[in-house]
């Protein structure tokens, strides 16, 4: 017998007209559903950090309430030592030279100490040789000098500040109502505490406690400007006083205080990469950010749905098969 061919017509969007409705209706549930999986862990997300946040925030917050002296009673001055940290094969820029020597001349009668990393290395090396390796182990210059400030702080006390600080008055001034207490910072913005200017007394307990958690916060996360900030910089500082159980000891200086009245900053931002502006960027408009992310990923998975319904299903021009007579199964 002769083979006959007949032609039908496969449409695979919906081959069946009763079953239109259902198949939209199951594909808007499947859309859904993926709304649903892909929104809950961004919520999640949004929410801890959110709450991780807000602890940094209490923590600053609290610590800027000012606790007056107790009356009668005397308390030692801080130790008058000014550190300044630097590389060892490069002279000081000369626009950070007026700025770092602003500060040594408001501190007449201070010890100035400009080191270096072979300086700090000998240091560690002798003083807390189980620090040595993970000072070294640092792939970004930065972090050995956030390393050195905790170090220098603990070990002999006195002032830190970054090259690039402005200081307005004379340091016996600023610091006389401030004695009763052991650690003073100053708030940061958008949260924590920074770490560009910190007065501190010798062998006091929270440096010791960050200098203990330098190792396991050393870790690689990602981009180098979140490594450095949660690895040694000012976020790991944060969360050492998030933890640290005798707040009580530590003075936050206001943001507008420190930024506006006392101090001055030339922003010098040695260590910022690209990926510092980015990441700044996507904190100050997280909510945004958030909205437009899951925006983006709802609309990516649309368009190849979309596409791969465009690239199986008929369309204005029907595709045919052959469908033979003797009952073959067409696939």
């Amino acid at each position: 017998m002769a083979k006959c061919f007949a032609l039908r017509r496969i449409d695979l969007l919906c081959p069946h007209p009763r079953d239109c409705l259902s198949s939209k209706g199951l594909f808007v549930a499947k859309i859904l559903f993926v709304v649903l999986i892909l929104a809950t862990p961004l919520f999640v997300f949004i929410h801890n950090f959110s709450s991780y946040i807000y602890r940094l925030r209490r923590a600053t917050l609290d610590r800027e309430l000012y606790i007056p002296p107790v009356p009668g009673q005397k308390y030692e001055p801080f130790d008058k030592i000014i550190h300044h940290v630097w590389n060892d094969n490069s002279s000081i820029p000369e626009k950070w030279r007026e700025s770092s020597e602003s500060c040594l001349k408001k501190g007449p009668g201070y010890t100035h100490k400009l080191w270096t990393h072979s300086k700090i290395k000998e240091l560690i090396r002798t003083e807390y040789p189980w620090l040595l390796d993970t000072y070294l182990s640092y792939k970004y210059d930065i972090q050995r000098v956030d390393v050195a400030k905790y170090t220098l702080l603990y070990h002999f006390g006195g002032i830190y500040t970054d090259l690039d600080i402005v200081c307005k008055y004379d340091w016996d001034t600023l610091l006389k109502n401030y004695t009763h207490y052991g650690v003073i910072m100053a708030e940061a913005t958008p949260v924590g505490v920074a770490s560009d200017t910190i007065v501190a007394r010798k062998n006091h307990p929270l440096f010791r406690y960050a200098m203990e958690h330098l190792k396991a916060a050393n870790k690689w996360r990602v981009v180098p400007y979140a490594t450095i900030m949660f690895g040694t910089g000012p976020m790991f500082l944060s969360i050492c006083l998030t933890e640290y159980p005798n707040k009580e000891q530590i003075y936050i200086i206001p943001n507008e205080v420190y930024t506006q009245q006392w101090f001055g900053n030339l922003h010098g931002g040695s260590w910022h990469q690209w990926d510092g502006v980015v990441i700044y960027w996507v904190f100050t408009h997280r909510i945004p950010f958030a909205i437009l992310l899951f925006l983006l990923i709802c609309a990516v998975y649309l368009g190849v749905r979309f596409a791969r319904t465009a690239l199986t299903s008929p369309g204005k021009s029907p595709t045919y098969t052959k469908l033979k007579s003797n009952g073959f199964h067409i696939p």
